[in-house]
């Protein structure tokens, strides 16, 4: 792999000195380097500032700055930037010095061949990059400890405060730095020794954490305190961490429910002695509820069977119109053999043909009976089925009923799911809907009256909703029509159990949701299951 070119600047005013650095940048062995010259610091500045460079080669010797402060103006302005500078012979003591003060590395000039100027490149930039990381590193552990909200401080043998973070310094009225040097016992707990549950001073004594719960109103309330030993690094004991976690919170709400434990226990008391008189009472409520119950499911069973008997009518009705086309195309395929035998065109192909028709339009009726037998059949289990084919179903009972009343009848699939349900329910309550909406558009005289049934799914549930143009529901009666026996049809056209029926089974039956709300030109009937 090709090694990436290092850019370096190399400030020097002495051309020749410059030259013998380009030289043996030149014949340096495994490495690439792009040089540029400027002869005085300001230079250097104006074109750092304008371009990316690597590192610098810096002599403290310029026309425009000499000495250490040379580099320390580089170093504030480009403090990332990697920087070996470069003295005099005999010039190892300032090197050292400088390097001490933040230089990467420096050289001696005319000492350092190719291999030494290259290696001092390297070393300068890895440096650097050390250097860098180590310091984010420092920051990012200052951020975390003063971003800790327990209290923390760092203690010595002596009890000291060795660091603290800011929440200690900020419980203790102070700033970190104040905080340093302290005794702790002083500071927190405002005594001239520790006292003698002092975590810290076990920790001293036996190497080993301690944790123990302490009150301070100087701190201003109850923390739970623990301390942990640190070792130096030849294993000595040096001092603990020393944490306290504020838990006066957790404290008087220990005391709120001790209080809170003993109120209760006295209210089990008096409660048990007036559950005692309740379940008495609840003994004699509960025989008069079994027989509302009873009463009710006599009430909910007529209602079922209103319900059928209604239905039962509406497809009679949609029998008649279901049958009365091919019954007219019946009765003119028989008419038409009388004619053409009075005209003498009677043949045996006219008959074949006759009785062909005849026998499908005869099938054709018998397939609607089979229809509507199956419609009525009540399903023994539930069991998944196809939403758009119980529509579809539904449709094929009362299409020609809409047909005949220059109804528009439109379904809009937008997805095909299914259902886990009882089908012929379902299919009852969009007849129910249908029928409805039916009549709504039939008793205003809408013109172009139109019914639009609409699948889909929503958040994990099938939502189908049926929409008409017939104006919408009256604001008064909105909220009574799902109520039993409520109608607008008046008693010769209504039983006003359709919708009731029709919200019990989506909701109770299917654990679904049936409601209603009028839109721009109707109203919008929604299943959501």
């Amino acid at each position: 792999m090709e090694n990436p070119t290092v850019r370096v600047l190399v400030v020097e005013d002495s051309p020749s000195d410059a030259q013998l650095i380009r030289l043996a940048l030149r014949q340096a062995p495994g490495a690439r380097f792009d040089m540029v010259v400027v002869e005085r610091l300001d230079m250097a500045i104006a074109l750092l500032r304008e371009q990316k460079l690597d590192v610098v080669l810096l002599d403290l010797g310029l026309p425009d700055s000499t000495g250490f402060a040379t580099f320390k103006r580089v170093q504030t302005l480009f403090p990332a930037l990697p920087v070996v500078i470069m003295t005099g012979a005999g010039g190892d003591a300032a090197g050292v010095e400088a390097i001490r003060g933040g230089v990467q590395d420096y050289l001696v000039k005319g000492s350092a061949d190719a291999g030494t100027l290259a290696r001092s490149i390297r070393y300068a930039i890895e440096r650097k990059r050390s250097e860098e990381s180590v310091l984010r590193a420092k920051e990012e552990w200052e951020r975390t400890f003063d971003s800790v909200p327990d209290l923390i401080v760092i203690l010595d043998g002596q009890h000291r405060v060795v660091r603290a973070n800011r929440a200690m310094a900020e419980r203790l009225g102070a700033t970190c730095e104040q905080c340093v040097g302290l005794p702790c016992y002083k500071a927190v707990h405002g005594a001239d020794t520790p006292p003698d549950f002092c975590p810290h001073a076990r920790t001293i004594v036996d190497g080993m954490e301690h944790t123990t719960e302490v009150h301070e109103d100087r701190l201003g309330g109850d923390f739970l305190v623990s301390t942990t030993p640190m070792f130096g690094p030849e294993g000595g004991l040096t001092g603990s961490v020393h944490v306290a976690r504020d838990i006066t919170a957790r404290k008087q709400a220990e005391e709120a429910l001790k209080k809170l434990n003993e109120e209760l226990e006295s209210r089990v008391a008096k409660r048990t002695e007036d559950l005692t008189t309740a379940i008495e009472k609840l003994h004699v409520e509960t025989a008069e509820r079994l027989r509302a119950m009873e009463a009710l499911r006599e009430k909910e069973v007529m209602l079922v069977q209103q319900s059928r008997q209604a239905a039962m009518g509406e497809m009679i009705g949609n029998i008649a119109h279901q049958w009365r086309q091919p019954l007219n195309a019946l009765g003119l395929t028989v008419q038409q053999l009388s004619f053409y035998y009075d005209l003498g065109e009677f043949n045996k192909e006219l008959l074949d043909k006759s009785v062909s028709r005849s026998m499908e339009l005869i099938g054709h009726m018998s397939r609607t009976i089979d229809d509507f037998r199956n419609y009525f059949r009540p399903d023994k289990e539930k069991a998944e089925f196809n939403v758009r084919a119980a529509i579809a179903m539904t449709l094929s009972l009362i299409e020609a009923g809409f047909r005949n009343q220059h109804i528009g009848l439109e379904v809009v699939a937008n997805d095909d799911p299914v259902i886990y349900g009882h089908k012929n329910e379902f299919a009852q309550v969009l007849l129910n809907i249908l029928n409805n909406a039916r009549d709504a558009v039939a008793e205003r005289g809408i013109d172009a009256p139109r019914v639009t049934v609409t699948v889909g799914t929503e958040e994990g549930h099938v939502v189908v909703t049926v929409a008409d143009n017939a104006g919408g529901v009256p604001e008064e009666i909105m909220g009574k029509i799902f109520d039993p026996y409520f109608t607008t049809k008046g008693p010769q056209a209504g039983t006003g159990v359709g919708l009731f029926m029709s919200k019990a089974i989506i909701e109770k039956n299917m654990g679904g949701r049936l409601t209603v709300r009028n839109i721009a030109d109707g109203a919008e009937f929604r299943i959501e299951v």
